[in-house]
């Protein structure tokens, strides 16, 4: 849980204006999609104004963020909260609007405003839709071609279950169910659930509401981590909850879609169906800090495994994630004496678009919220964050050592921009074992055969087979710095592995870069050079925090810090 993070009001999100999802398979197998329109704009029914219109009971935003707070500062586990929930039981059917067509088909709707919500989502708890129809969730007055949309169903299929919406912008949502005249069979859609967004996932604004000091991953300082930004998501429970996680890599012949995240979120049997995942929730514009998308996104999961002590849960999709999609599972190590020098956290900061947070120092071993070294040895602690941080909602996403493998999961702590402290992770090395049972480890999931493999690496989605078991070898690396700080001259080296071309840039912390220290091909080897705190023009750089940063053949490698002390 993150503890130190104030809640904060809605935020930069850009999401088209005329959002609204189609329904045509089962809830297990739902994926957003753009597409169809609404039926209603396609013939002649009643307007807007004049259909049955439920208004929800008021909700006091003020009062749910003070509880926010208090529960934060109480040190209370669970996941980050976004939405009231207003609970209702409404037949579709029986309480909305309908329109006859002259085909013979028949058009319900159903309108809910709940004053002042930065968005709604709906929780259908029972639908039985006849092939040939749709449902469809969209904004009011607001229809356009830009969609969400699920479906369209198989001619011969009939659909039963549950519907847990993504969640559509504003205040004012449509529910809108279409059967053809040739129906096989009565619908049945029932409404149990409309929450109400008071934080504004979802919410188009102008300003970003996610910390000055974060950093998007579409920024160049993601670019050593491009896969394993493809691997993160942000989730929902219930319509109302929020959390981060990611897919991870498993010893099977095809992937399968395991998701991890922390215990304390409260993934469960008897809610996991309601979870919806939202991938690439990315701002579009380095710094922009907002203006991301919430249209590529899933639902339904089922719970295979937690650990309390190490505060993991792991999940399998129902369905694997949409080819466009383009998800990765990430790699993990599990050795129990393994300790990175570094780590690189990929997460969604409060409601907000996906950042990355960067710790150039050891992880140390320590108990939950502890600072003894090795404590009860359960969490890795990072002492502060030297680029970005994490904030509420970021609980569940991972951190990645210095070869791109997983280590653990965060479970909460007191950074933030204004607070430079630490954070806790629950150990994958200890999650591996867990309680000892395959409803308490990943063991029993991540490597179903009992190989013994400890460290695996990550593979696209469409990988056709595991390429490598063994530690991840990079074509080189910076060696740390040394000395580190300096006043003057500091030692920069890197291993290489194999021939290739080497840049070597140092950069400030905007990204500029001031100097550049090779630009040639190496051999394989190990090679030293130094750094005298100067720029590319011989000025003598003032002190402050610097970054070297290291590409091999065009691609980012590595990226150290060094620190100037005049």
């Amino acid at each position: 849980m993150r503890m130190d993070h104030l809640p904060r009001l809605a935020a930069g999100l850009l999401v088209s204006a005329s959002v609204l999802v189609l329904l045509g398979l089962g809830a297990d197998s739902a994926l957003a999609r753009m597409g169809d329109a609404p039926l209603s704009l396609l013939y002649n029914v009643s307007n807007e104004a004049s259909i049955e219109t439920i208004v929800m009971p008021p909700v006091d935003a003020d009062r749910l963020l003070q509880e926010d707070i208090d529960r934060a500062a109480a040190g209370i586990d669970g996941p980050l909260r976004f939405a009231q929930p207003h609970d209702v039981y409404l037949n579709l059917i029986e309480a909305g609007t309908l329109d006859e067509l002259e085909n013979g088909g028949r058009i319900w709707r159903l309108r809910f405003i709940s004053g002042g919500a930065y968005s709604l989502n709906f929780g259908v708890t029972s639908y039985l839709i006849p092939p040939g129809g749709t449902l469809h969730l969209y904004p009011a007055g607001q229809v356009s071609a830009d969609l969400i949309w699920e479906g369209p169903f198989d001619p011969d299929e009939k659909v039963e279950g549950e519907f847990w919406s993504p969640v559509i912008p504003g205040d004012d949502v449509i529910v809108e169910l279409y059967v053809p005249a040739d129906a096989a069979f009565e619908p049945e859609v029932i409404i149990s659930q409309v929450n109400h967004d008071y934080r504004g996932f979802g919410k188009a604004r102008d300003d970003a509401q996610q910390g000055w000091c974060n950093i998007d991953v579409i920024c160049p300082e993601g670019d050593p981590w491009r896969d394993e930004i493809r691997s993160e998501g942000v989730y929902t429970i219930n319509g109302s909850w929020m959390c981060s996680g990611q897919l991870v890599n498993s010893l099977t012949s095809s992937p399968t879609p395991f998701f991890l995240t922390a215990y304390h979120c409260g993934i469960s049997t008897s809610n996991d169906h309601t979870v919806r995942v939202y991938w690439n929730y990315e701002s579009p514009t380095c710094g922009q800090l907002g203006g991301g998308s919430l249209s590529d996104s899933q639902q339904g999961c089922t719970e295979v495994a937690d650990y309390s002590a190490s505060d993991f849960s792991l999940v399998e999709m129902t369905s694997t994630p949409a080819e466009a999609s383009n998800v990765y599972y990430a790699g993990w190590d599990a050795r129990t004496n393994w300790n990175p020098s570094q780590c690189t956290a990929i997460h969604h900061p409060g409601t907000d678009e996906k950042s990355i947070s960067f710790n150039f120092d050891a992880l140390m071993i320590t108990s939950y919220i502890g600072t003894s070294v090795p404590g009860d040895g359960t969490h890795w602690r990072v002492d502060d964050w030297e680029v970005a941080t994490t904030e509420g909602g970021s609980s569940g996403s991972a951190i990645w050592d210095e070869n791109h493998h997983i280590v653990g999961q965060l479970h909460g702590g007191y950074a933030s921009c204004s607070s430079i402290t630490s954070d806790w992770y629950g150990r994958l090395a200890i999650s591996w074992s867990g309680g000892g049972s395959s409803a308490t480890n990943l063991r029993s999931w991540l490597d179903p055969e009992n190989t013994g493999t400890l460290v695996l690496n990550g593979r696209d989605s469409n990988a056709s087979a595991i390429e490598n078991v063994e530690v991840l070898i990079h074509k080189g690396a910076l060696r740390p710095i040394s000395p580190n700080p300096a006043a003057t001259r500091m030692g920069i080296g890197f291993d290489l592995h194999q021939a290739g071309a080497i840049q070597l840039d140092v950069v400030d912390v905007t990204g500029r870069v001031v100097t550049t220290l090779a630009a040639k091909n190496y051999q394989a080897g190990s090679w030293q050079l130094g750094w005298d705190g100067t720029s590319s023009s011989g000025e003598r750089l003032s002190s402050g925090v610097y970054y070297v940063r290291m590409l091999i053949d065009g691609q980012a490698a590595d990226t150290k810090k060094a620190v100037l002390v005049r």
